[in-house]
């Protein structure tokens, strides 16, 4: 297995090699003045998979700069587009735009073309602030990951204080502020958090269960859904990943789709992190199981104000159904305007960065 990631990273790295270097190859400096005088945000590594996860903090992240950095034009690029189109920015990039990564939970081996397109993106546009917007952190604890790890080491440390690591949950912080310590390390929530839905109705339970390698063993996911269908009369199974592309013209409708979903449902079972974070929003109430990982369980603090937010370290069918029938008694839900309380602060912290990168630059000129 870790033999087969080796060869697939090398691979790709040869793949992406030649890909990069035959756009510089074609690119030719423009010379003349540009009419947009406008400092400029690259948003990149944006989704077209079909995680509605990721969708959502791809609309979430749109709406934080839009509302927070009026005087930026931001231009968008796709994940898979990176290699082809890093040559273009840059050449075109000046040394006052900002680079802004796609945030999530790909930071790491588990979904290795992330990171290579975030190594690529630190190691070319360093002189540049790099900031990835609220992650989690993942590497496999094999050579494979280690091998990885080391490889973005020496990119990540290249940009050092240039490169804004966000993270979303405790774990990641505390690993990042270890591991990428010349880096800039803070800690907010997951960025869809800044989005808003009205509560439904609660027509249903609403099971979104993982089914992939990422599921735990800690628990029967047969023995949940059976135990439930058992226990009340409407259910509804869904997951937060789809397997169809998702671009840019389907993923309001897609992200409001799954919102409409979610606060609908009378109680929401989840092991996805999305799950528990699309309940939030819909303002339903939710009861969270350990994932594989520790990303629940590190972004459970971010919630610990509402009551109607349970996460179970060991889950088994009878706590859980108490636990819905409790919720369906008292429908009511605590509002946290995530907005006022966090982001308004992370565009606060954000703008201070910039000023310290801006300043220090221009001591170098």
């Amino acid at each position: 297995m870790q033999l087969r990631s080796l060869l697939s990273e090398f691979k790709h790295d040869i793949v992406n090699y030649f890909v990069y270097a035959a756009n510089t190859r074609q690119i030719k400096k423009n010379n003349d003045e540009e009419t947009n005088s406008k400092n400029k945000i690259f948003y990149m590594m944006q989704p077209t998979y079909g995680n509605i996860g990721d969708q959502a903090i791809q609309i979430a992240t749109k709406k934080f700069l839009l509302l927070y950095f009026k005087e930026f034009e931001i231009i968008d690029y796709n994940l898979e587009e990176t290699f082809r189109v890093l040559p273009s920015i840059k050449k075109q990039i000046k040394k006052n735009d900002i680079v802004v990564l796609q945030g999530g939970g790909n930071f790491g081996t588990l979904y290795s073309s992330c990171e290579r397109a975030r190594r690529k993106i630190v190691k070319e546009l360093h002189n540049n602030l790099v900031i990835s917007m609220p992650v989690s952190i993942n590497y496999s604890n094999d050579f494979y990951g280690k091998y990885c790890l080391n490889k973005s080491l020496k990119a990540y440390n290249t940009a050092a204080k240039n490169f804004v690591i966000l993270l979303r949950d405790v774990y990641s912080f505390e690993y990042s502020k270890k591991v990428f310590s010349k880096c800039i390390n803070q800690m907010f929530p997951d960025i869809a958090l800044i989005l808003e839905y009205p509560k439904r109705s609660n027509e249903y339970i609403l099971c979104c269960l993982r089914n992939d390698s990422e599921v735990s063993n800690i628990y029967n996911r047969k023995d949940i859904l059976l135990g439930i269908k058992t226990c009340f009369d409407k259910v509804v199974i869904y997951d937060t990943q789809q397997d169809r592309s998702i671009g840019k013209d389907l993923r309001s409708i897609e992200v409001a789709s799954t919102l409409e979903l979610f606060a609908n449902a009378g109680c929401v079972i989840t092991d996805r992190l999305h799950g528990l974070i699309f309940s939030v929003i819909a303002h339903t109430p939710c009861i969270a199981i350990k994932s594989k990982d520790n990303k629940i369980k590190g972004i459970y603090k971010w919630f610990d104000s509402i009551k109607q937010i349970h996460y179970l370290e060991e889950p088994n069918i009878n706590n859980i159904i108490i636990i819905i029938k409790e919720e369906l008694e008292t429908c009511c839900f605590k509002d946290v305007d995530f907005n006022e309380q966090y982001f308004k602060y992370l565009a606060e912290t954000i703008h201070r960065i910039y000023n310290e990168y801006s300043m220090n630059t221009s001591k170098k000129i």
